[in-house]
């Protein structure tokens, strides 16, 4: 047992010295521990800390930073196109991919081949028809939304106290989300709380972010799975299933309600998207739509009140554009230039991504910015918060 103990403390430092030393990515600058091993960067994805380490690398070290052994980050403008833009396109990098966990890989989490085929389906649920549409559901749960604020205000007329306001767009944002995804709301707004599903999945997230950083240790990433409790496991399951019957559920009504579901079964074909792709695709987009948009409605919030000219220039054209709640539409709040640039700065201050989306280097002689980048044991990302 010493021995096994001896040879795997040898293995380690071998593989750091040539890590630091000799590894393809040596000359990148970077801090030598992270050059190391990868457990710097793991310890911040964890304990949420991630997007400050990486400002206060790229302010140390410069517009690239070696942040793992074989993962760059970068913040130049030209990266983006280099990164994301490129042809034939780079693929997704396997370590650290969020998988829906209930079948097929969903759109977010594809290969390329397979994102643009799903991709081509789902797009028409987003179209400027599909919007026009389903603003009948915006305006239905901004509604229930402001009513419910105004109960809350005249119930504690007499003993203010403080509004969550996340936690009530949160409300909002699922219900509207579940409305489109499955034909009927979460019942968040009604209830005035989240429902048993949506807050298993808010709790699933930070789970399945703690388990995506043992994907960096190969053997632990194996361990790991296999301890998961019974209990956790159970309500994973329990997740998957709903998503089934719901989806199942909307599908059998055979309804022309304009929802997602509709523009996906509507424009799904022989070469589009298996059942198993949708249930995997709509499980992420409960996340993706909901959670995302309350966080930047928050900001937006949060921003303003900290900058009382934002918010009296905010509420000066606001109140000069509508005399009353029905003149507000998806149409004519598109047409407010300032509402628009508070929403985009608050988009570029607080993005919703705290984690970069990595791109593997599988081809010879890739240039990023000017650099050449080796093939093969390369991982680039772009951190938004950091380059915007």
């Amino acid at each position: 047992m010493k021995k096994l103990f001896g040879a795997f403390f040898v293995k380690i430092i071998v593989t750091a010295v040539y890590n630091v030393y000799f590894h393809p990515l040596a000359a990148f600058p970077g801090p030598k521990t992270a050059a190391a091993t990868p457990i710097p960067f793991v310890c911040r994805l964890i304990n949420g800390r991630l997007v400050h380490w990486t400002t206060s690398l790229h302010a140390s070290y410069g517009e690239v930073v070696r942040i793992s052994p074989d993962e760059l980050s970068f913040i130049e403008p030209c990266a983006w196109q280099d990164i994301y833009a490129s042809r034939p396109q780079l693929p997704r990098a396997e370590v650290g991919k969020l998988e829906s966990g209930v079948g097929e890989k969903a759109m977010v989490t594809a290969d390329n081949e397979n994102h643009a085929r799903q991709r081509r389906i789902v797009s028409h649920a987003f179209s400027d028809r599909a919007l026009r549409e389903q603003e009948y559901l915006l305006i239905k749960y901004t509604d229930l939304l402001i009513s419910r604020l105004h109960d809350q205000l005249e119930s504690q007329e007499e003993h203010p106290q403080e509004v969550n306001i996340c936690k009530w767009l949160q409300f909002v944002t699922f219900d509207i989300i579940g409305d489109l995804c499955f034909g009927e709301s979460f019942h968040s707004l009604e209830n005035m709380e989240h429902h048993e599903w949506v807050s298993m999945i808010l709790k699933g997230v930070k789970f399945g972010t703690r388990l995506t950083a043992f994907h960096y240790f190969p053997p632990a990433s194996t361990i790991m799975q296999r301890c998961v409790p019974s209990s956790m496991m159970a309500k994973a399951e329990h997740h998957y299933d709903m998503t089934r019957q719901k989806v199942d559920l909307r599908i059998n009504q055979k309804s022309q309600r304009p929802d997602f579901m509709k523009y996906i079964l509507e424009n799904n074909d022989k070469k589009g998207m298996s059942i198993e792709e949708i249930y995997s695709t709509v499980s992420l987009l409960v996340l993706a739509g909901s959670e995302t948009s309350a966080s930047t409605c928050t900001a937006a919030i949060w921003f303003s009140l900290k900058k009382p000219s934002v918010m009296e220039k905010l509420k000066e054209e606001i109140r000069r554009a509508f005399t009353g709640l029905e003149d507000i539409t998806v149409a004519s709040a598109s047409g407010l230039p300032y509402l628009h640039a508070v929403l985009q700065e608050s988009l570029r201050m607080h993005t919703n991504e705290p984690v970069a989306l990595p791109r593997e280097v599988n081809r010879p002689g890739m240039r990023i910015c000017g650099r050449i980048i080796p093939e093969g044991v390369s991982t680039v990302q772009i951190h938004q918060v950091q380059t915007y």
